[in-house]
């Protein structure tokens, strides 16, 4: 189960519910991790554990307030665009593999 999480993205694909970045009020830290959640077994998986150090290439800066949605004609990807740091307004558009559990 992930830490309390407020100002986070979540999407809905069939039975599991996915939640993407957001703030974590007990550390104050931002998040770039993805979390799957299993209504069938009731129960919390972490695809993506929170990776502060940014990598453009590799991964998304941890961020809140995200537009997070996914294509019916392929449920294997999660997509998500833009958020804020708090600082800057970003603009950039990601998608992460379900399968691979990699930012693309």
């Amino acid at each position: 189960m992930p830490s309390p999480i407020d100002s986070h993205s979540s999407v809905l694909i069939s039975d599991r519910l996915y939640v993407l970045f957001g703030y974590f009020a007990d550390s104050g830290t931002l998040s770039n991790a993805v979390y799957e959640y299993s209504f069938v077994n009731n129960e919390w998986i972490c695809l993506f554990a929170n990776s502060p150090h940014f990598s453009h290439n590799t991964h998304p800066k941890a961020r809140f307030e995200s537009a997070v949605t996914y294509l019916p004609s392929k449920v294997d990807s999660i997509y998500a665009f833009g958020g804020t740091d708090g600082f800057v307004r970003m603009n950039d558009l990601w998608e992460f593999n379900l399968k691979t559990k990699q930012y693309l």
